[in-house]
């Protein structure tokens, strides 16, 4: 007769597989919101996840807090299980983790950021001690809606110009996204948009650049001058996009009422985070 001792764990053991299986349920559905090559690529990445050993969220966490060659597909599959309490594991990754993941940890963060992820999330975007990480922190706050924390931290990194290219940079694109859809009748709106325009004549090329893209994805007509200006003479390139004349006129193209040039990786436009499946 089996003991009581044993009877546990062998309910235990039971209770385990079905939590195993049930998540490998979980993970192996994520592939099937794709299609083609997407699709193909995404299931290479789960079968690898499961060749290492993932087979529960636990396991799954743990290759972001360790080093290994896995830890940004582990974030990434994080945000896709899209599961609300996932968001303290990557904020643990932007946090302290291995610096090669804050990336793919903001990018992940930026499906999962909600009203509790503002204020962690905010803090390292204002007072984070690398670039990277502070520019992670500020594409996953672009997903938030509107706040005036957020709005004041944007404006003040976006106004000063001794602050990183790339961490200003990736300001004036989420302050795009947040005032996309803003009423233009409001003081906050107002002062984004004047604090975009005077951007245009920023000495880096990052930020002039997406401070046109931003002002396009907002179909401003007040910087239809300045933009003018720039898709006259602006020849600097954008690292790893096109020349800041060309954004311009994609963005006047865009104010005018037309939509944005279908250039390559344009549906993925961020000035830090492009994560291409």
């Amino acid at each position: 007769m089996t003991s009581p001792q044993k009877h546990q764990e062998l309910l235990s053991k039971s209770s385990l597989i079905r939590r195993h299986n049930k998540f490998l349920k979980k993970l192996e559905a994520i592939p099937e919101r794709f299609l083609g090559d997407t699709q193909k690529h995404v299931q290479k990445d789960i079968d690898r996840l499961k060749k290492a050993g993932v087979n529960s969220l636990r396991s799954l966490v743990r290759l972001t807090q360790r080093v290994s060659n896995l830890g940004g597909v582990a974030c990434w599959v994080l945000a896709q299980l899209k599961e609300k309490r996932n968001a303290k594991y990557l904020l643990k990754v932007l946090k302290d983790g291995d610096s090669k993941w804050w990336m793919e940890a903001g990018s992940a963060l930026a499906t999962l950021a909600n009203r509790e992820t503002l204020k962690p999330l905010l803090h390292t975007f204002l007072n984070g001690a690398h670039t990277k990480q502070r520019t992670a922190a500020a594409y996953a706050l672009s997903s938030l809606p509107w706040d005036y924390r957020l709005h004041r931290g944007f404006i003040e990194v976006l106004k000063n110009s001794e602050d990183s290219p790339m961490v200003r940079a990736q300001v004036a694109e989420t302050l795009g996204s947040l005032y996309r859809f803003s009423q233009r009748s409001s003081r906050f709106y107002t002062e984004a948009v004047s604090v975009l325009i005077e951007s245009l004549r920023d000495k880096s090329p990052e930020v002039r650049f997406w401070s046109a893209y931003a002002l396009g994805s907002m179909r401003e007509r007040r910087a239809l001058p300045k933009l003018r200006k720039l898709a006259q003479s602006d020849k600097a390139i954008c690292p790893g996009w096109w020349a800041i004349k060309d954004e311009a006129k994609a963005a006047i193209q865009v104010i005018r009422g037309g939509e944005w040039p279908d250039r390559k990786n344009r549906c993925v436009a961020s000035a830090f985070v492009k994560r291409s499946l």
